[in-house]
């Protein structure tokens, strides 16, 4: 039997402060376990016969400094593919990870970007201003170029115990934002553009902690879209107790063919650990010394991918 040890300094976990409405303050930027999942569907042009198809989502990870202001790095993981959508067929599954995406920082209410676009170099811009009130137009953004969109409407909405104004926003002449919610950003997406027209985006849900704590449809919520071979099989022959377990675990499996992988994840998708498997086994001791929390669990072998979630207290 293998005891294998997740190193505790490659898990780093931050904590932000959460400040309510009711206090007259903005819910502030949360860059700690915040987490947005984006969906993306662009017709080719080919009159409605082949789609091209981008899931993923958005997570920070450490800070930089950028003339002299303090951001919080972005970074995107997902999985794209092309679609003949008559034919059923797809092609050009790529997955991948971590991809760099810009900088956010916050200060009195608004959002500021550094990155670029196709249309636009690398630069700081504006990307929402969380201070308008209703009949306000908003300002040129990153994600709004335009100047004909305006707020209709405001209410608030509770999410995660936190109230916060939510803004419905009028002036789009196709599809695109029908609001922007403070703290989190618009129901398209975090810097997707807000006027859309043959690409649409929009938000599947904003996270924290791993948990969805806002959606508005009825796509499922999944945070692990940049893992590699993801959930296949959910709870497909795993076994592993006690469960949940405190410091160590005794994992059991269907006997592995040929060589394998085992991988623990966080909510957002990140890799804790990486452990190999080798041909013929079947079951695996692990003290990972994780913090309390919900976690997947996923073994990658030649002729299937198994995955399940585990709770350590």
């Amino acid at each position: 039997m293998k005891k294998i040890a997740i190193c505790s300094s490659l898990i780093i976990l931050l904590f932000s402060v959460q400040t309510t409405f009711s206090q007259g303050l903005l819910p502030a930027l949360n860059d700690s376990t915040g987490a947005w999942r984006i969906n993306y569907i662009n017709d080719n042009g080919t009159a409605g016969n082949y789609f091209s198809h981008d899931h993923y989502r958005y997570t920070f990870c450490d800070d930089t400094i950028i003339n002299g202001q303090t951001y919080h790095k972005l970074y995107k993981g997902g999985h794209s593919w092309e679609e003949d959508f008559f034919a059923g067929n797809t092609y050009y599954h790529i997955r991948y990870s971590n991809v760099y995406s810009g900088a956010i920082r916050e200060d009195s209410g608004r959002w500021y970007y550094y990155g670029s676009s196709d249309l636009q170099p690398e630069d700081e811009y504006l990307l929402y201003d969380f201070n308008l009130n209703t009949g306000d137009y908003l300002p040129e953004t990153f994600n709004n170029a335009a100047d004909n969109l305006f707020v209709s409407a405001m209410d608030t909405v509770l999410i995660n115990n936190i109230e916060r104004r939510r803004f419905f926003i009028q002036g789009n002449s196709g599809p695109g934002v029908g609001y922007i919610i403070e703290g989190i950003g618009s129901n398209v997406g975090l810097i997707e553009p807000l006027q859309q027209f043959e690409p649409i985006w929009y938000l599947v849900c904003y996270a924290e902690n791993g948990e969805p704590v806002w959606s508005d449809g009825p796509n499922e919520c999944d945070l692990t879209v940049n893992a590699q071979g993801i959930a296949v099989e959910p709870e497909g022959g795993i076994f592993i107790t006690p469960n949940p377990f405190k410091s160590n675990a005794l994992l059991r499996f269907p006997e592995i063919r040929q060589t394998g992988e085992l991988l623990i994840l966080d909510m957002n998708g990140r890799s804790l650990m990486r452990h190999a498997l080798t041909d013929g086994q079947s079951e695996l001791e692990i003290q990972p010394h994780l913090n309390a929390g919900i976690y997947l669990l996923q073994i990658n072998a030649a002729d299937r991918t198994l995955s399940m979630k585990f709770v350590v207290h």
